[in-house]
């Protein structure tokens, strides 16, 4: 320990009397550091632990399959025969996604929630803050008009009251008693935007309760002692006993489970693999460059080593003053990379796209500041291995022969190093280089209709006032009319179902003329209730046939319009126009065809067209009392937002509107995810390209440096300025192809990482891989040819008396 102590004072005066070096090193690894315990501290909360449920590994999602084997959400009726068959799985529960109004006491809200059974919150097993949960009874029709809040809603809206409890609100006009009030950490695995809870309530002879009505989301958890593998067989058990039984109604035996955290996990996972491969390649250029800066300084100590070597200082001692100087540097970085770490965490939750479970608890917490340790020290053992590679060499601390006699093994080990930082930029530019044009193909894809100057707003009928349809129907008919008499309004309608505005209503697609051998089997259509110039509105193309119209109302023929991408795969060769198809079950009414419109994206840019069908709203069982309005304006939309408004409360003025934004903001929301790890790469991109830029500069000028007596010999042997520039040049760049040879394997070979976050381009697209290497081949022939020219000017006379 006393010889360490010497050593720490000795690395601590050697490293005072150069604060420069000192300064560059401790910031070269703050900024590599830095960006890993970033990314770490977001990744912590939102990928490795994403729920704050106990034993979150024990809780399941589970529903059916599609033909083609892909998971599917569930039915009632399903759902509750696995409540009771099954004896792998406890706290069975259902719930759907329920959209409300809290009305009474100040202004309308719209809010998000869910509709649930009884054993929903048993199965997440967080106890409630205030209250109680649902109980059976209340899982009943009629019932059911219990509500339980999130800690954020209770806080917002009621001002933490604690005698909220045995309260009554206002939701759609309708009394709801509340019965608990759920913890702070309480986030819906389903939905991470809901904020109010109710019992689902279903009961067998409900429609929405059906075994094909596969809108509900499946949760238990795993009893005590089973296994994942024991639960699944015995649900497919339970799958082929049901398929069985109801042939038509499912179409296959097989069953869908899967532990939650995977689950929520899913779409993330590749996100944040792909950034910890850019922090890994930052912090690895981050190392590289230090450990230039150490080697060229442990250069110009040559003498002092020697000295110390010819006092009785042995290799290993050298050794240990090498590491103790490196572990310094990479503790002065350490404290710097976590005021850098604050920062930037900040940043990237500020840029993160909304909706990542559990983003808020990104903190800088005692995981992560162990994890800044770890990588500290690290850091501190890595950098020092190309000066303690030189003593070990014999480079250092050899007073009779000194550096001269292994010159040749001195640029090798610098070589190397330069190799290693072409390669690991390589590496980082190509995955940026992938992600920026994967995302400009997502960008240029055709959406379907004209989105710019379209205002969408979501609204909702709602209370005993419109109980009967003739009143919604009238309601919906008095704002289209008002609305289109707003200045500069060109097309205004109602849908059931708004691109990208994150809903969705799929219904099964049989024709009349040719019946389907298993209903179950049947293709699946988004359906649109339209009122309205709906085609006019969102700018969609009419490809053939007639649009809808004003005649097309309750009284007349059903009648649809269907997308070309239904019309080509289900009538393929025939004309569509006059066929008839149901929507639903065969015993729904048949509709006939009148016409063809463009395919339109629904979910997201990524997503191919779906079956569409749109129909008039006046020809549905039922009319739908929540709908989007879209709006066609010559002016800017979110001008147009207070007229549209106003007008819509001119005829009434308590209902809710919500979600108002342009059509291209939600557009561009959906690639928010894609954006967010585009924009992180870019930065870390940017960043290793200073760093190899500055890194192969630096290295590059000390060789040169090193060779001014070689250069001046030649020089007043005749060698011309030019060809001994082109020798210098020739030289140092034979590490940098080294590095890009190097670094096109690595990018081969992370290029899996990336693939589930590109589209419409190769994992490994060699005009990217081109433009990468010949990027940075001219940053390497710059920073070779920079020193060289300064070397190549120096007279010969000068160059030999410096040596």
């Amino acid at each position: 320990m006393d010889a360490l102590w010497v050593d720490v004072r000795a690395a601590l005066r050697g490293l005072t009397r150069r604060p420069s070096n000192v300064l560059m090193g401790a910031l070269t690894l703050a900024l590599g550091i830095g960006c890993s315990v970033a990314i770490y501290a977001v990744a912590r909360p939102v990928l490795l632990k994403p729920t704050p449920f106990p034993d979150a590994e024990r809780i399941v999602v589970f529903g059916e399959r599609e033909a083609d084997g892909s998971p599917s959400r569930i039915g009632w009726l399903t759902a509750r025969d696995i409540e009771r068959a099954s004896l792998t799985l406890t706290s069975v529960s259902a719930l759907a996604h329920w959209s409300t109004s809290i009305t009474g006491d100040g202004a309308p809200e719209r809010l998000r929630g869910e509709s649930v059974t009884h054993g929903y919150f048993a199965a997440l097993g967080l106890p409630p803050a205030l209250g109680r949960f649902f109980t059976v009874a209340e899982d009943q029709p009629g019932a059911n008009q219990v509500v339980v809040l999130s800690h954020a809603l209770w806080v917002r809206r009621f001002g933490s009251d604690p005698g909220i409890v045995g309260q009554t609100v206002l939701m759609d006009e309708r009394p709801y008693e509340v019965v608990g009030v759920l913890p702070a950490a309480f986030v819906s695995p389903a939905d991470p935007l809901a904020e109010i809870w109710r019992p689902l309530g279903y009961q067998e002879t409900d429609g929405s309760a059906c075994r094909d009505c596969r809108h509900l989301e499946g949760l238990a958890r795993l009893a005590p002692e089973v296994t994942l593998g024991e639960a699944r067989a015995e649900l497919d058990a339970i799958g082929a006993i049901l398929h069985e039984t109801y042939p038509t109604l499912y179409s296959g035996p097989d069953m869908a489970l899967q532990p939650l955290p995977e689950r929520l996990t899913a779409t993330l996972s590749p996100v944040f693999r792909a950034l910890f491969l850019g922090v890994a390649l930052v912090l690895g250029l981050t190392c590289v460059n230090v450990t230039h800066l150490l080697v060229a300084r442990a250069l110009r100590r040559e003498d002092e080593l020697n000295v110390r070597a010819a006092l009785g200082a042995g290799r290993g001692r050298l050794l240990r003053l090498l590491l103790v100087e490196g572990v310094l540097l990479a503790v002065a970085g350490g404290i710097l990379a976590l005021v850098l770490a604050t920062w930037g965490l900040e940043t990237v939750k500020a840029l993160a796209p909304a909706g990542l479970q559990r983003l808020a608890d990104a903190r800088m917490e005692g995981s992560v500041l162990v994890a800044t340790g770890v990588l500290t020290l690290l850091c501190g053992l890595l950098v020092p291995v190309g000066p303690a590679w030189l003593v070990l060499r014999g480079g250092l601390g050899a007073p009779a022969q000194g550096l001269r006699t292994v010159g040749g093994a001195r640029h090798r080990g610098r070589g190397a190093l330069i190799a290693v930082e072409v390669a690991l930029a390589v590496t980082l530019l190509a995955s940026t280089g992938l992600l920026l044009r994967s995302l400009g193909r997502l960008l240029s894809e055709d959406v379907g209709f004209q989105p710019r100057h379209v205002l969408a707003l979501d609204l909702q009928t709602i209370g005993p006032r419109y109980a009967e349809q003739e009143a919604v129907q009238s309601f919906q008919r008095e704002v289209l009319e008002r609305v289109a008499n707003l200045p500069g309004v060109e097309a205004v309608a109602f849908t059931s179902l708004l691109p990208f505005g994150a809903n969705y209503d799929a219904w099964g697609v049989h024709r009349v003329d040719r019946p389907d051998d298993n209903p179950a089997d049947a293709p699946a259509a988004l359906r649109y209730s339209v009122r309205g110039d709906y085609l006019g509105a969102l700018g969609l193309t009419l490809e053939r046939g007639r649009p809808l119209s004003s005649a097309d109302d309750a009284d007349a023929d059903p009648v649809v319009l269907i997308n070309t991408t239904m019309a080509d795969r289900i009538f393929v060769g025939e004309d569509p126009i006059g066929k008839q198809i149901r929507l639903g079950g065969p015993s729904s009414p048949a509709r006939t065809i009148v016409g063809v419109v463009a395919d339109t994206r629904q979910r997201a840019l990524d997503v191919p067209p779906q079956f569409q069908v749109y129909g008039p709203a006046d020809q549905w069982l039922f009319i739908d009392s929540y709908v989007s309005m879209v709006v066609r304006t010559a002016q800017d939309p979110e001008t147009a937002l207070a007229a549209v408004r106003n007008a819509v409360w001119s005829v009434d003025g308590r209902v809710p509107l919500s979600n108002a934004a342009p059509l291209p903001d939600l557009i561009e929301a959906t690639t928010a995810r894609r954006r967010f790890t585009v924009w992180l790469f870019g930065a870390f991109a940017l960043t290793a390209l200073l760093l190899a830029a500055s890194g192969l500069y630096g290295v590059l000028s000390a060789m040169v440096a090193e060779r001014t007596r070689e250069i001046g010999i030649r020089g007043a042997l005749g060698a011309s300025r030019s060809g001994i520039l082109g020798l210098i040049v020739a030289q140092s760049l034979r590490y940098a192809l080294v590095g890009l040879a190097l670094g096109l394997v690595l990018s081969r070979a992370s290029s899996g990482l990336l693939a589930s976050l590109l589209y419409g381009i190769s994992p490994f697209d060699p005009g990217t891989i081109a433009a990468v290497a010949a990027l940075l081949f001219s940053v390497a022939v710059l920073a070779a040819a920079v020193p060289a020219v300064r070397a190549s000017r120096i007279h010969p006379a000068e160059a030999l008396r410096s040596s």
